[in-house]
């Protein structure tokens, strides 16, 4: 899968807040059951991602970010749907 993202982020105060669209080519799910392999191609899928964060000022000049990201996006192939919607925790540094 090649995964092509574009976000908007707004810098408020403390809080930085942002979302946008997520773009998967040619998503596959490779699987492995009773020692049998399989593995499914999707058909390219389109998603949107929402986050927020605190910022903390550090004595090093920069900032770290501390937040949460939600991701939608479902995967597709001729019969079959995989739910693909996920929540992350992430930290980020600014320099």
């Amino acid at each position: 899968s090649i995964p092509w993202e574009t976000s908007i982020l707004a810098h408020l105060g403390h809080f930085e807040v942002g979302g946008g669209l997520i773009y998967h080519l040619s998503p596959a799910y490779d699987f492995n059951i009773n020692s049998s392999t399989a593995d499914i191609d999707f058909d390219n899928a389109l998603g949107y991602q929402a986050q927020a964060a605190y910022l903390i000022e550090t004595s090093a000049g920069g900032d770290v970010a501390v937040g949460l990201r939600y991701t939608g996006i479902d995967f597709e192939a001729e019969k079959t749907t995989l739910d693909g919607d996920s929540i992350a925790f992430f930290v980020k540094y600014y320099l």
